[in-house]
């Protein structure tokens, strides 16, 4: 899990919000207990309060209720490890004396981990922090991409035309232009070569041919556009 994951969830795009079957024994359906739904709904705005903040401030943290809310969680998490096929495996666990604490009995085990991702990336540099952005299209989050330094839409929407319809149809009309243009010259370059080469057969000396080919090709300009 890393701080893709947090954005997917503050998009309401993570796999447990999408496709509950994801996760065994979680009872993500109509049956879920409203407790939850609660604390998944009002961790998904505290985490946009501190996104939009972190947004704002350009990677600078400021204090606020909603993330000293996470702080705290995230004080009350221990971890543990253990060894399941060959790795090391590591879960986030709350501490059995803040079970008291009525707010941290409703969080589902996901959500603790969710939180506790992001609390880790926090410490992060303002380096980290500032690829935190929002996307100027489908004002969801995402985490900017290391090729795109100044980087407005997320991965999907980048591959939009956001450019202005007035915009697009000036560039569209000054290609057309620029083609017809190009196929005008070309007629004019056979219409001269063809008029000079008819010319000289005609016994013209070089410099008259020339001369009257251009002529030629400037009163059926007009024929020719």
């Amino acid at each position: 899990m890393d701080i893709k994951d947090v954005l997917k969830f503050a998009n309401n795009e993570y796999s447990v919000l999408v496709k509950p079957n994801l996760i065994d024994n979680h009872p993500f359906s109509a049956s879920i207990k409203m407790q939850e739904r609660k604390a998944i709904k009002e961790s998904q705005k505290k985490l946009k309060h501190i996104l939009e903040n972190i947004i704002i401030n350009k990677g600078k943290l400021s204090k606020s209720k909603e993330l000293d809310h996470f702080i705290e969680i995230g004080n009350n998490i221990i971890k543990k490890y253990r060894v399941e096929s060959g790795r090391l495996i590591e879960n986030n666990e709350i501490n059995e004396l803040s079970l008291r604490k009525a707010f941290l009995l409703n969080y589902p085990v996901w959500l603790i981990d969710i939180i506790s991702t992001f609390i880790k990336f926090l410490l992060h540099s303002e380096k980290y922090l500032r690829k935190i952005k929002k996307c100027n299209d489908c004002k969801k989050y995402f985490y900017q991409s290391k090729l795109y330094k100044y980087q407005k839409y997320c991965s999907i929407c980048t591959k939009k035309n956001h450019t202005p319809k007035d915009i697009q149809a000036e560039r569209t009309q000054r290609s057309r232009n620029a083609a017809k243009k190009r196929k005008d010259k070309d007629k004019r370059e056979l219409l001269y070569k063809k008029e000079y080469k008819r010319l000289i057969k005609e016994g013209h000396p070089m410099n008259k041919a020339k001369e009257f080919a251009e002529l030629i090709v400037i009163e059926q300009l007009s024929e020719i556009e």
